[in-house]
């Protein structure tokens, strides 16, 4: 989840953007700011911006230090944070197509009687 995603969850529970900010306890510059990538946002900020849109703490961090952060190290280091989320979630659609695969296709034997139907043709004339 990208910080600008993060922001614009925490604008709707709270309706506005200075409202956000006073939640936070940061300026509404720095709310417009980080939406923007131009800087992060303080690590108690986005705490509480976790526990305001229901998020992992650790995630909404590594969103922030992402956003901003020029070096190479740096970024793979708070990349490890946010990419792990993303390899679950696709194992899990990778799981569930095979479970759904498994029980749709049918075994040899079952398809058995299927080969040796015959098939009605029809032209259209």
């Amino acid at each position: 989840m990208e910080l600008r995603d993060c922001i614009e969850s925490g604008i709707k529970r709270k309706t506005t953007v200075t409202a956000l900010a006073t939640y936070l306890g940061v300026n509404p510059n720095s709310i417009s700011d980080a939406k923007a990538h131009r800087r992060g946002l303080p690590n108690d900020a986005c705490v509480k911006l976790a526990r305001l849109i229901g998020a992992e703490p650790l995630d909404v961090i590594a969103a922030s230090e992402l956003a901003t952060e020029k070096k190479t190290e740096k970024r793979e280091f708070w990349l490890s944070f946010v990419n792990p989320a993303k390899t679950a979630r696709v194992a899990g659609y990778a799981l569930i197509l095979t479970c759904v695969t498994s029980f749709v296709t049918p075994s040899p034997a079952e398809a058995a009687p299927l080969h040796n139907m015959t098939m009605e043709q029809f032209v259209l004339c």
